[in-house]
């Protein structure tokens, strides 16, 4: 039930987006792969995992749905020792809100040509919904990140954000999730 609600979030969410899109200068897709720590408490047990490299995939589709503000979706994957159980994958939707630049590229076009405008550095913070599958166990929450975009060659650009997450559900104990992500993106 859960899933489908998760499901249902982000079509109105791309939809949202597609609305936006005529408004829109650029879109961005990103990957990303990084640090990741995993930890869950109960009463009982306290179990955590954490790994430096090949072991968290991040794949991300953004659109600037008005100036400082984007919206995004994506998914996210965290390959763990595979004997912790704490393996964790899912589907994330939210916003990153960039204080002092705008979120995209602006273009300005005129019958003569147009003008396109870049901001090199761009900080960002976010807020974001996740739904997580961990082991067979099905999780939803959210979470916040802090993080910065260099375009180093138009239209590429490097992307780095550190990312605190908390989910839960009624049958186990939270799950905390902190990764620190570093990757390459393209906007189009």
């Amino acid at each position: 039930m859960r899933l489908k609600s998760v499901a249902l979030s982000a079509l109105i969410l791309l939809g949202v987006c597609g609305l936006t899109a005529s408004e829109a200068t650029a879109h961005k897709l990103a990957i990303e792969s990084g640090f990741y720590s995993l930890s869950t408490k109960n009463v009982d047990t306290e179990e955590s995992i954490s790994q430096f490299g090949a072991g968290v995939y991040q794949i991300q589709y953004s659109i600037e749905a008005i100036p400082h503000l984007s919206a995004e979706v994506g998914y996210f994957l965290i390959i763990g020792s595979g004997l912790s159980g704490l393996d964790s994958n899912g589907l994330e939707a939210g916003a990153s809100y960039f204080p002092f630049t705008n979120a995209e590229a602006r273009v300005f076009r005129s019958e003569d040509g147009y003008l396109k405008t870049l901001d090199l550095f761009r900080p960002y913070i976010g807020a974001f919904f996740v739904q997580r599958q961990v082991s067979s166990a099905s999780f939803a929450g959210y979470g916040a990140k802090l993080g910065t975009e260099w375009v180093f060659r138009a239209p590429w650009l490097l992307k780095a954000d550190a990312r605190f997450v908390s989910y839960s559900n009624a049958d186990s104990a939270p799950v905390m999730e902190m990764t620190a992500n570093i990757g390459i993106g393209l906007e189009f």
